[in-house]
């Protein structure tokens, strides 16, 4: 399993929100996706976000589980926990698979 983690310094903490720091959705969903890039060592292409929703807040140092569910061959669903509590879920469009080329 893929885990995350923002650092209690990032960056992002400093006005987000001054004594109550919080990772902002976009940033969470960014970074999770690109961890899935690099564990898999490819791109996977997400075209679109179709749907997110996020159920919890998430501070600085929290551990944040992410796992990417395959779907049709063009969607796919992101879900994020932590201590084994749903934090984010969202929904991934991707760019259709170039279909392999057959010899004639």
């Amino acid at each position: 399993m893929l885990r995350i983690r923002f650092a209690q310094d990032h960056p992002v903490f400093a006005g987000h929100f001054p004594g109550a720091p919080i990772v902002p959705g976009v940033l969470l969903l960014a970074e999770a996706l690109e961890q899935l890039e690099r564990a898999a060592g490819t791109t996977l292409a997400c075209t679109r976000i179709l749907s997110a929703k996020f159920l919890r807040p998430v501070g600085p140092g929290q551990l944040i589980d992410v796992q990417l569910r395959p779907g049709d061959e063009c969607h796919s669903q992101l879900l994020l926990s932590s201590a084994g509590e749903p934090i984010a879920q969202a929904r991934l469009e991707h760019a259709p698979r170039a279909a392999s080329a057959e010899p004639p």
